[in-house]
């Protein structure tokens, strides 16, 4: 990052920073120096965080998020899976593929909710042949850490054994975008009943100037879109007359096998693909 910030002379500043007013920031640096920066424009990509939920809220390394499950040590013997989402499947099966028995829970009656039924069943198949189970419909009541491991009251149809001890617990019941401590209240920007902000086509706020991008834009919270939708937003200010258009971002998930969120038409015999998304 740091070459590529020299190649194209972008004065780039390590710091906090949250609106003063609509075209003012107040920047805190790391060594607690504090200034202000005055923009012209501003687009903000902050991104997202793991969603988390207060009861789970355990001082343990045994309780993982996303980021924390792709920097294991070591491969546990036993994952439970608080999430049948994309998130929680796309991180499972690969930890059911390095010899991981792996359990999802998901409290809805399927995996994946918002993709294609017809999808999520072959996939679901495959999966309930490398994971150690799959329980629908089912929650978790408590989570207690012991010296053994993490110690799981599940509670669903499909749950014979209530109690069962984990090596690892993944939390993955999706992302909330960080949008707050920005100052936004600051300025005329808006976000939504969930916390993302407002934008339109072009990907403008509500205060016309300042643009928003990627997961604190709103969903898919995919790293193409927040790219795509980071051009979008440099050709607006650069003068040019584009909109970004969601139809165009393709979404997959990277399960084995991948699965994209529509529906797949064949065509004819030679087995060609459409994926819509």
């Amino acid at each position: 990052m740091g070459q590529l910030v020299k190649q194209r002379k972008i004065n780039y500043i390590q710091a906090a920073a949250e609106f003063q007013d609509n075209h003012t920031l107040a920047v805190k640096a790391l060594d607690g120096g504090q200034t202000s920066l005055a923009f012209e424009y501003a687009i903000i990509a902050t991104g997202s965080d793991t969603a988390r939920i207060p009861q789970f809220d355990l001082d343990s390394d045994r309780l993982l998020d996303a980021t924390a499950a792709l920097d294991l040590k070591e491969i546990p013997k036993k994952l439970l899976v608080i999430g049948g989402g994309y998130i929680g499947l796309e991180l499972g099966t690969v930890y059911a593929a390095l010899g991981t028995k792996v359990t999802v829970v998901e409290m809805t009656p399927g995996l994946l909710p918002g993709a294609d039924r017809d999808l999520v069943r072959v996939l679901q198949k495959r999966l309930a042949n490398r994971m150690a189970s799959i329980l629908l419909q089912t929650t978790v009541k408590s989570l207690k850490v012991q010296k053994n491991g993490i110690k799981a009251t599940l509670e669903g149809p499909d749950v014979d054994q209530k109690v069962r001890i984990f090596d690892k617990v993944l939390l993955a019941v999706g992302r909330r975008p960080n949008s707050a401590g920005l100052g936004l209240a600051n300025t005329t920007i808006e976000v939504d009943g969930r916390g993302f902000i407002k934008a339109d086509a072009q990907r403008r706020t509500t205060e016309k100037h300042i643009f928003a991008i990627g997961d604190v834009a709103g969903e898919p919270m995919l790293a193409h879109k927040a790219s795509h939708e980071g051009r979008v937003a440099a050709e607006v200010i650069a003068g040019r007359q584009v909109v970004y258009e969601p139809a165009a971002i393709p979404a997959v998930v990277f399960t084995d096998p991948e699965r994209p969120p529509g529906r797949i038409r064949t065509g004819g015999h030679t087995g060609g693909r459409v994926y819509r998304s």
